[in-house]
């Protein structure tokens, strides 16, 4: 495939040659976590020991012994665990290196000139930053406009459209937009999608970095604002990059 046009948001693909078919490969960022950090209501429980008085500290107190065993049956979770941590020193929370020399060196440079490639921005491309900004238009070409880094690509013929979403912007389940101008590109990022799904494609596909739902170790953080979960969620599919 070759891209042959862009007009604002939206690039339009070609098949090169007498080619008849698409291979689309899709990549995301699923990152280890340590074994131990799925038993989240044991672990929440011995936190809770000394401050949730003394419900807590019965439960915190159940918790200790349920842990230990779990740390050891039935795969030695615990000691894998200590093992990552002060040995081979993963998971490497944190490191993943400067955003370009990632995003470029993921195909090499012939394959590069052949096959498209394409992301969708998430917290670890800090497009909120001078450097990550750049690194993305280094790696992706400027946006659009400025810190807007929603598009769409179309396969030919009508068959698909991929909409890539700047999930960073609505990526806060509390409705606690940090700034006015978020929150009013959030909105026209959304309205701006709705259009572009509006595509007469036969397949209609939302690209995002963010879970819609989070139900793995970023639980905590909430997934996405429900009013974007609402505008999203009917899409025939998601792609995101964060524990799904």
């Amino acid at each position: 495939m070759s891209a042959v046009r862009t007009e604002g948001r939206i690039t339009t693909l070609e098949p090169a040659g007498d080619s008849d078919s698409v291979i689309v490969l899709l990549c995301g960022d699923n990152r280890p976590g340590y074994r131990m950090q799925s038993r989240k209501r044991e672990l929440g429980s011995m936190r809770g020991i000394a401050s949730n008085g003394i419900a807590g500290w019965a439960a915190g107190l159940v918790a200790v012994p349920v842990l230990c065993v779990e740390a050891i049956l039935p795969a030695l979770d615990g000691p894998r665990d200590l093992w990552t941590k002060f040995v081979t020193h993963r998971p490497p929370w944190g490191r993943e290196g400067p955003v370009r020399e990632a995003m470029l060196g993921a195909l090499p440079a012939e394959l590069r000139a052949r096959i498209p490639f394409f992301a969708a921005p998430g917290n670890h491309e800090r497009t909120d930053t001078e450097r990550g900004r750049a690194n993305w238009n280094a790696a992706m070409g400027s946006p659009p406009e400025p810190g807007q880094y929603w598009y769409a690509l179309d396969l030919p013929d009508g068959l698909a459209r991929f909409v890539f979403l700047d999930s960073n912007l609505f990526a806060d389940a509390r409705g606690r937009s940090p700034d006015s101008l978020q929150e009013a590109w959030s909105r026209a990022q959304l309205d701006w999608a709705d259009s572009a799904l509006a595509a007469p494609a036969r397949y209609r596909f939302i690209v995002l970095h963010h879970p819609l739902v989070s139900a793995g170790h970023y639980l905590r953080c909430g997934g996405i604002q429900r009013g974007s979960v609402k505008h999203v969620a009917g899409v025939c599919s998601t792609s995101p990059g964060d524990d799904g």
